[in-house]
């Protein structure tokens, strides 16, 4: 016959707690052993731009301070990928594109160390287990869904006639 209850109840009580303990387990020990975001970081640097303020700004002789034209008629100045410095030149309307040495560039990369608090680690931590029961059991259902709709038009109800009714 049939099981009680609580013949049903322990052991899902009892899987559900080891299930739960192997994951707390897990989690204390790589949480004190790895609870730390290594992020790599890229940092490129150019010196300030070349404003030439005093060609923008001119005293008319009413001693009103009125503005004369582009105040980037300096070199406007930029690293690029392979840090060197390029500078575009606006004083006469058109672009001069010039190149300055390198040593204006500055560039820096180095690794940075950020805790994580134990809630965003759970998180993190739960979402990798989701993922990697999603992988084999979405791949299974890839699979069987096609199979099971195939085979549930091949299985469908056929129309019989009428003398073939009476005669079940």
């Amino acid at each position: 016959g049939q099981t009680s209850i609580m013949e049903q109840v322990k052991p899902a009580a009892m899987y559900t707690f080891a299930t739960c303990f192997v994951f707390f387990l897990l989690f204390i020990i790589l949480y004190f052993t790895m609870g730390v975001a290594d992020l790599t970081y890229h940092s490129h640097t150019a010196p300030p731009q070349n404003v030439n303020l005093e060609r923008y700004i001119a005293k008319d002789v009413g001693g009103n301070w009125e503005t004369n034209g582009n105040p980037w008629s300096g070199n406007t100045c930029f690293c690029n990928k392979d840090d060197v410095m390029s500078c575009a030149g606006t004083s006469d309307g058109k672009r001069n594109d010039l190149e300055a040495d390198k040593s204006g560039c500055v560039k820096d990369s180095g690794d940075m160390e950020i805790g994580v608090t134990a809630f965003v680690y759970m998180i993190g931590l739960l979402t990798a287990l989701g993922w990697l029961t999603f992988v084999p059991f979405g791949g299974v259902g890839i699979i069987a869904l096609p199979v099971d709709l195939i085979n549930g038009w091949r299985n469908r109800p056929k129309k019989i006639s009428r003398a073939e009714y009476n005669d079940r």
